[in-house]
């Protein structure tokens, strides 16, 4: 009867000692197989040891070499020093004892009875697996509670490490030349009022996101910032001593790199940038999502700046919204200039009888290209689907209990469903685009353009030139736009 120790410990804490859990759950495993050896029992060799892995993840080294084993039909029997060693979530706990039994492997401990040969065992260990669960969740409940009460109290409770500090004995210690470089990057904000400015002097002085090393010891370098990064760095309390304990900001214990003043100076400055892009969030642009760097292929978002009362409109290389003014050579247009090339092409268009056949003739093209790819489309995702399905039905055939395999057969049926998706929507979109084109209609369509225009609202102008206009490509340096796919159905 070959029997596999299975043992867990849920943190790293006392396994470097010479004896520890590990060692106490194996010998005391060991002494109960010798004590079943005229039964037959026998130890494999092979070590089954978890070390720092909590019970409530399944995605664990030595639980999945276990598995499989019991696969490969190499064990007969599971020896556990405690049951809630097997798992911490009663449901998965409960699932793995279905699979084990359906596949003829005994688990036994020698602290419990786990033999379920009767509806009052089985009864008896559920009730068992939701006590270690809602131990598992009062412990939880309790660390809970405790961090929040020492956030309170303003003291650091962990997280990831922030430029200016070092952690301490689980404290946080000013690092004073990564202070100099916080203070540096306040004042230039300050001074320039522009997140795309101070990512560029950032850029040019050579200012970092914090460098730092895991307890495991693995070294993370500190990166380029990007807006996003220099955003939250602006905007967190620690930098005056201040932090967040869940909805309030407390006073913390760690001393202040920032002054008062500064910091107040900044956060009006970012509350001010909001409320500004908030009404140019409402009155949108012409071409957002469609119109992209002829330079780098990135896309380009709207922006503006203001000169008195006069606001200024400029679509952005997106390089230079994440990396600063360097990110990409001249790749900021005037809103304006990029507008009036693009409505005045669909109006040249509506107005030459060449351009108007050359439409029809590539929007007929496009017709007969999209059917094509639809077909081939629905094609593939049916064949996908169909192989997916063969999956689930093996995978059902052989134990989809397994916590494990219930995560890949939950895949396998997204996926699945996915598939299908794709190849129904591929159908039904062939199956309209069956129906001849109407070149007649096509033609009034675009010749109304340009006498309709001026009547219509700034979101039907933006809805109708996605209707006609695919993408737009301007190179910032010569201001050449390109506008491509002028018609599409």
């Amino acid at each position: 009867m070959r029997v596999a120790l299975y043992t867990r410990k849920s943190t790293k804490k006392g396994l470097d000692q010479q004896f520890n859990s590990i060692e106490a759950q194996r010998e005391a495993l060991e002494k109960f197989i010798t004590d079943h050896a005229a039964d037959g029992w026998v130890a494999l060799p092979e070590r089954y040891d978890d070390g720092g892995v909590s019970g409530a993840t399944t995605s664990r080294p030595a639980w999945q070499r276990l598995l499989s084993d019991v696969k490969r039909g190499l064990i007969d029997k599971i020896a556990v020093y405690k049951p809630d060693r097997l798992s911490r979530d009663s449901a998965d706990a409960a699932l793995m004892m279905k699979y084990f039994r359906s596949v003829g492997v005994g688990v036994v401990s020698p602290n419990e009875r786990l033999d379920q040969d009767t509806a009052s065992d089985r009864f008896s260990l559920g009730v068992r697996m939701q006590a270690w669960q809602y131990e598992r969740e009062i412990a939880a409940e309790r660390i809970r509670d405790k961090m929040r009460a020492a956030r309170q109290r303003g003291q650091w409770q962990g997280g990831r490490p922030v430029l200016g500090y070092d952690v301490v004995a689980k404290k946080l210690v000013v690092n004073e030349p990564e202070a100099a470089d916080v203070r540096a990057i306040f004042e230039s904000y300050a001074r320039t009022t522009s997140i795309v400015a101070t990512l560029a002097e950032l850029e040019r002085r050579g200012i970092r996101l914090k460098s730092w090393t895991t307890q495991r010891g693995r070294r993370n370098e500190g990166r380029a910032f990007r807006d996003h990064s220099l955003h939250t760095l602006l905007a967190n309390p620690l930098y005056v001593g201040r932090l967040y304990a869940g909805q309030d900001v407390v006073d913390a214990e760690h001393e202040a790199i920032v002054p008062r003043e500064l910091w107040d100076e900044v956060q009006a400055l970012l509350a001010l940038g909001q409320r500004e892009q908030a009404p140019r969030r409402a009155w949108g642009a012409l071409l957002t999502g469609i119109i992209h760097c002829a330079v780098c292929g990135s896309g380009m978002v709207p922006s503006y700046c203001k000169k008195g009362d006069t606001r200024y409109g400029y679509y952005v290389c997106q390089s230079i919204k994440a990396r600063g003014a360097d990110g990409c050579p001249g790749s900021r247009v005037a809103q304006g200039v990029v507008e009036a090339a693009v409505v005045e092409r669909i109006r040249a268009m509506a107005r030459d009888p060449a351009l108007l056949d050359e439409a029809v003739r590539q929007a007929r093209a496009e017709v007969e290209a999209r059917r094509a790819a639809l077909a081939t489309d629905a094609q593939r995702a049916g064949m996908e689907a169909a192989r997916l399905a063969g999956e689930i039905a093996d995978l059902i055939a052989h134990g989809a209990d397994v916590p494990e395999l219930r995560q890949r057969l939950d895949g396998l049926r997204q996926a699945h469903d996915a598939a299908t998706q794709r190849a129904t929507a591929a159908k039904d979109e062939a199956a309209v685009l069956r129906a001849p084109l109407d070149e007649g209609e096509l033609r009034r369509a675009i010749e109304s353009f340009g006498p309709a225009w001026d009547a219509l609202f700034p979101g039907e102008r933006s809805r109708l030139v996605r209707l006609v206009v695919e993408r737009v490509s301007v190179d910032g340096r010569t201001g050449f736009v390109q506008v491509l796919a002028v018609v599409h159905t």
